[in-house]
């Protein structure tokens, strides 16, 4: 399965991560590993990501590494989208975020709506 792949959005490319339905570790790192690989020659602030965490089988701590993770790259990263979170894990992802003071992840219900928001700011 491609968890990782290039979308397009009113001409702007986004990086689509797919963890939708993912209980392994492992597959989750190689995922992170495909996307700092495609990420970490591009231009600063240039690469906008959609993150569908639907169904995922995170823990809030891995959850949290993951995030940790991508902002070690976040020179590259121009925003940071995330859909299907919901209950108490949205809750717990948004607050985590927001002790980070950061205005350039979101989580979103609808995709389309998290699109607009990366192309369009």
């Amino acid at each position: 399965m491609v968890r990782v792949r290039w979308t397009v959005n009113n001409g702007e490319r986004i990086l689509y991560v797919d963890l939708s339905n993912i209980s392994d570790e492992d597959e989750i790192l190689q995922t992170i590993n495909i996307v700092i690989k495609n990420i970490e020659n591009k231009p600063w602030k240039s690469v906008p990501i959609l993150v569908n965490a639907y169904r995922a089988k995170l823990d809030l701590e891995l959850d949290n590494n993951l995030i940790d993770d991508l902002l070690q790259y976040e020179k590259y990263i121009k925003a940071i989208a995330i859909i299907g979170l919901y209950g108490f894990k949205r809750r717990m992802v948004a607050k985590y975020i927001k002790s980070y003071n950061r205005n350039d992840i979101r989580i979103f219900k609808e995709p389309q709506e998290a699109e607009d928001w990366l192309v369009n700011g």
